[in-house]
């Protein structure tokens, strides 16, 4: 797994591209500048989530929401 920040991403697309069509891996690409550290605690919370079963499909996940916002 590798991390690049969105700048750097843009800076170096074509040799990002390339490297992932010839050997392809995890890559995530943060926003704003966030930390590897932080990527790694969400990336983290999130496998947890899916461990202890604490996720929904998506659909009823958006149903919920419109829901409460009564839309």
């Amino acid at each position: 797994m590798t991390i690049h920040t969105s700048d750097n991403s843009c800076d170096h697309y074509a040799e990002y591209s390339r490297l992932y069509r010839e050997n392809p891996q995890q890559a995530y690409i943060t926003a704003n500048r966030h930390s590897e550290l932080e990527l790694l605690r969400t990336l983290s919370e999130a496998e947890e989530d899916v461990r202890i079963g604490r996720i929904a499909p998506i659909e009823e996940s958006f149903r919920d929401i419109r829901e409460s916002l009564k839309l």
